[in-house]
């Protein structure tokens, strides 16, 4: 009240200017680089501070369901994968244009997440799998948006193209060939780098992007074992993820626009 809407720093904290004690609302989140999401279950309080008196506003517990931490999480790792971008890409227009992405969490249903329209979607625990709202399924479904950003999403059929790209963002993101790990099982990734399927042999949609994303990991590897790692993350960062600017529409110009 008389301040209106504060963003926190970096480090959670924010400062205001007041005169005498006021009650500070918390509803649903709004990210630097995200819109306010939406879904069931988001974190709420009001908390009450007094002029030079700090205070600490805590949003969940270690209780917390996975619905409630679904909304701090996919702030935090939509908030990371954007930050991750813009070290290779630059403060672009496109990615101020993803600053403006709707997440939407909890969704009634399970075993999914999409991206639509600047939007990221991702459905409530259940029917054997997590909650999606999670670490790499975050940072691949974001990536979708980073590939419409830049020409639009191209996914043919066995292609899979954009569905490389998220996969590839997810595992450069976290430097491990794993994307969705624990989706469905345990420590066990819903794909991986570390494959052995072929350009053309993949019709569905998924299963044809892990061709792309594993030409990605297994590039990086390569990198890595001549280069030692902090040269081949620099290097695959700035060759494969800075060449979505090119906007290839299918692996094989993708590949081409790395070399």
């Amino acid at each position: 009240p008389g301040i209106g809407t504060v963003t926190t720093d970096n480090n959670g904290q924010f400062t205001i200017n007041i005169a005498a004690a006021v009650s500070i609302s918390v509803s649903s989140l709004n990210g630097r680089h995200h819109a306010t999401m939406a879904g069931s279950s988001a974190p709420s309080g009001s908390f009450n501070v007094s002029p030079g008196v700090p205070a600490t506003i805590q949003l969940l517990t270690a209780g917390a369901s996975t619905a409630q931490a679904a909304h701090t999480t996919t702030s935090w790792w939509t908030d990371r994968t954007n930050e991750f971008c813009r070290a290779i890409l630059g403060n672009s227009a496109e990615l101020n244009t993803a600053d403006a992405v709707v997440p939407t969490v909890n969704i009634a249903s399970t075993c999914n997440a999409y991206y639509t329209g600047n939007t990221i979607n991702f459905y409530q625990a259940g029917g054997g799998c997590a909650n999606t709202a999670f670490s790499t399924v975050i940072s691949h479904e974001w990536g979708h948006g980073l590939d419409d950003r830049y020409g639009g999403i191209s996914n043919n059929s066995g292609d899979g193209l954009s569905e490389g790209w998220g996969d590839i963002i997810g595992c450069y993101i976290m430097d491990s060939p794993n994307l969705g790990q624990g989706f469905q099982t345990a420590g066990v990734a819903l794909r991986s780098g570390n494959n052995t399927k072929l350009y053309g042999s993949q019709t569905e949609v998924h299963a044809a992007g892990e061709i792309w994303m594993g030409f990605a990991w297994k590039y990086r590897e390569n990198l890595r074992a001549a280069f030692g790692t902090p040269a081949a993350l620099q290097i695959s960062e700035d060759t494969v993820i800075a060449s979505i600017v090119a906007d290839a529409t299918n692996q094989q110009n993708a590949v081409i626009e790395v070399f």
